[in-house]
């Protein structure tokens, strides 16, 4: 994946001008910036294209082979945020995989693309540990964490003393349930009046978007007029904390726009929330289906499939510090070309296209550079605004694996808790602990994520100190008569790591969402464009409209720019 160079990484083989001087080049018909979900999808489906177009003996087919495809890779592993680790334990007897970066497979149909292009290659017959039977258990809450209401997915604790001295208690599954109702028709009436009743109140332009946190604070007075519970309005809140870790942002910076249904209501209805509309799934990489995690990892079941054909391609520890279009040969015969340069000295010749796959996060990083323009000539304006537009959300991840379960055994896959006393400072008003991976691994283990500024406050601290605050309130939940104490959990203790994709300069972030802003109208058709004639592409889950902010829309993004080339492809041959 390409990144931000360090200085002191910098070849010396590019001129004052920019223009490289190397003469050594590495020559290929397609070179591909980027090991990750969508440079290998795209080199995967590129081969498998002209390969059925050869078996087809399609007249405007061309030969293309693995040696005329060349993916350079800046670190020493492929899959960019898919990453699986090996965690050794029982003094190395055993080990468990653990996906410190993307681990979910969104819905299990073939409405999916990444599911229908894995089950075309004879995988997924048991390697899914389905965690959600019926639909995302982070937006589509009544199908999914409350199918069966005698038996939610769920388990809530909540401490309603303001001094924190209080333990917390499980929530009662009839406050779960009203809770989710109050939810619903917050985000409903949210959706229905829409940002017109705020900015109406604030004197701003009625056309302006807002944030979710706004249009909820304009609904206060409506939520104490509807006589819900205390148990109930936090559970309420708890949901809307479940917005947030699926989109990666917090609700002051997400748009209202953005949770209400994108098409016009049907004469007599209302707008609402498609998060709340049950037949609805929505284009966020949300599909219909179980809602899964790859039993021996996504390395061993996404990555390894990828890779099964095009591994050879792949040059690793080769980041790109350069990507510039040129002219080769005389004037009667000339032909542009483009010359991807490596830190470490090496040019590479892209003789019909370059893809770049980076994340929205490093792209926003190198064309603000001035020392050293990492586009020559550089991309348009219009390319630019589309990525100043986004902006990376901040997750965390937090992995802890016991020597024996310490929790009550039977609690579901997902635990919730809001946090009162010293450490809501740190950790923000409620936290999700996922408890799935004792079923998944088969080893107690417990794992935690945050989006957000809380996030970016995990950053300062080791993993070895925020398990410790974690775990010290879900002991306040667990055994409130503290008869297990912080130092008896931490014995049991036997491997905590953290994974923060914002402090990682391959990927400067994790997800790109759209921000509170007025971004152009034709933002989306601007990242989906060419450059440089046709000879620059370039894709990710931001360019994928339908999946977006997924692996799913990375994988799509890749399988996409096959098709625009191919399409190329078939035009140049007639």
């Amino acid at each position: 994946m390409a990144h931000v160079p360090n200085n002191d990484s910098q070849s010396k083989s590019s001129s004052s001008d920019g223009i490289i001087s190397h003469q050594t080049k590495k020559r290929a018909k397609i070179i591909i910036v980027g090991a990750g979900m969508t440079g290998l999808s795209c080199a995967n489906h590129l081969l498998g294209k002209f390969k059925d177009a050869r078996e087809k003996k399609e007249e405007d087919s061309f030969d293309l082979s693995l040696e005329d495809i060349i993916i350079l890779e800046a670190d020493c592993r492929p899959g960019g945020r898919i990453h699986t680790i090996d965690i050794p334990i029982n003094n190395g007897k055993d080990h468990v995989r653990y996906d410190a970066g993307a681990a979910w497979i969104h819905g299990d149909t073939c409405q999916n693309p990444l599911v229908e292009y894995l089950i075309d290659k004879e995988k997924l017959r048991d390697d899914l540990k389905v965690i959600s039977p019926h639909g995302n258990p982070w937006t589509r809450l009544r199908v999914s964490l409350f199918d069966d209401p005698t038996r939610p997915l769920l388990e809530l604790f909540t401490c309603m003393e303001s001094d924190g001295c209080r333990a917390g208690e499980k929530m009662r599954i009839r406050d779960l349930l009203e809770g989710l109702d109050l939810y619903e028709k917050l985000l409903d009436t949210a959706a229905k009046i829409g940002s017109a009743a705020y900015n109406l109140r604030e004197g701003k332009s009625l056309e302006a978007d807002i944030s979710v946190s706004d249009a909820i604070q304009v609904l206060q007075p409506y939520v104490n007029r509807l006589g819900y519970n205390k148990y109930a309005k936090s559970a309420a809140n708890f949901y809307l904390y479940l917005l947030e870790l699926w989109h990666g942002h917090e609700l002051h910076t997400m748009p209202l726009a953005e949770i209400a249904l994108d098409a016009m209501p049907a004469d007599g209805d209302d707008y609402h929330c498609h998060y709340t509309d049950t037949s609805n799934i929505g284009n966020d990489g949300d599909h219909p289906g179980s809602h899964c995690l790859a039993k021996h990892g996504m390395f061993d079941l996404v990555l390894n499939t990828l890779l099964k054909d095009i591994d050879a391609a792949v040059c690793y520890g080769r980041e790109v510090i350069s990507i510039q279009k040129v002219n080769q040969g005389d004037s009667r015969e000339s032909k542009e070309t483009v010359l991807i340069e490596c830190n470490n000295g090496e040019v590479y010749e892209a003789l019909d296209y370059c893809v770049v796959t980076a994340s929205i996060g490093v792209l926003q990083e190198v064309i603000k550079r001035a020392d050293l323009p990492y586009f020559c000539p550089n991309i348009s304006v219009e390319k630019k605004t589309s990525f100043s537009c986004l902006e990376m959300g901040s997750y965390y991840k937090l992995f802890m694996i016991f020597s024996q379960s310490w929790w009550r055994s039977k609690s579901p896959p997902f635990i919730g808790v809001e946090v009162k006393g010293n450490e809501i400072s740190l950790l923000g008003p409620y936290i999700m602990v996922h408890n799935f991976w004792v079923n998944c691994c088969g080893t107690p283990a417990l794992e935690i994520i945050m989006v957000g500024s809380k996030a970016k406050r995990m950053e300062a601290m080791e993993a070895i100190g925020v398990s410790r605050v974690i775990i010290t309130c879900l002991l306040k939940c667990y055994f409130a008569d503290k008869t297990v104490s912080l130092e008896d959990v931490l014995s049991l203790l036997v491997h905590c790591s953290s994974t923060n994709w914002g402090e990682n300069r391959l990927t400067k972030g994790a997800y790109p969402y759209w921000p509170l802003t007025n971004a152009p109208f034709n933002c989306n058709e601007d990242l989906q464009s060419t450059e440089w004639d046709g000879l620059l592409y370039m894709g990710g889950d931001a360019f994928s409209l339908a999946n977006e902010g997924s692996i799913s829309g990375a994988f799509q993004s890749g399988k996409e720019i096959c098709a625009f080339m191919t399409s190329n492809y078939s035009k140049r041959a007639r």
